[in-house]
Parts: C-alpha cells; sequence; structure tokens
C-alpha cells in the first residue's frame, strides 16, 4: 500500500477534473478578464479622484491582472526632501 500525495489517489484527481470541468464549462477564465477589465477601470478612476484631491504630495497606481489586482499609494513628504513612504499618515 502506498501513501502519500503521489500514488494518484483518485478520488482527489477525480475531483480535480470535476474543478477543472466547471472552470471551462461556466467560462471563468474569460469571465476574470472581463470582470478585472471592470475592476482596473473602477480602480484607475479611484486614483485619478485620490491624485486630484491630494495634489502633488501624494500618488496612487494600480497594478494586476484580471480580478487579481491592487493599489500601490505613495506619500511623497515634499517638505521632507521628496522621499517616499508607504501607506500611512506622514511624518512630521
Amino acid at each position: 500500500m502506498a501513501l502519500g500525495t503521489f500514488p494518484g489517489y483518485a478520488a482527489g484527481i477525480s475531483s480535480a477534473i470535476m474543478v477543472l470541468d466547471i472552470i471551462k464549462e461556466e467560462h471563468l477564465v474569460e469571465n476574470a478578464q472581463n470582470m478585472g477589465g471592470v475592476l482596473s477601470g473602477i480602480l484607475s478612476d479611484f486614483c485619478a479622484t485620490y491624485r486630484n484631491k491630494y495634489r502633488y504630495n501624494k500618488s496612487c497606481f494600480t497594478q494586476g491582472i484580471g480580478l487579481m489586482q491592487g493599489i500601490l499609494f505613495h506619500d511623497y513628504n515634499i517638505i521632507g526632501g521628496g522621499t517616499t513612504e508607504g501607506i500611512g499618515p506622514s511624518k512630521p
């Protein structure tokens, strides 16, 4: 009797095949691409609003693919010499 993950556990393989079939039948990859385009537009609009609100001392960028997207915020502390910091309040 073989133990471990490599001998080809029949129920696990059957479940994986069923999941792949559902992904294909319901066009989940294409849907993620389409909805990712929508999400990208929403995040880009948010960043444009953010940049307009804070003008020169803050910036916002979007990055990602499909529904795996993120927003990167930078705080350019102009008074402190133009350094960049992550999310959080500016240091006095």
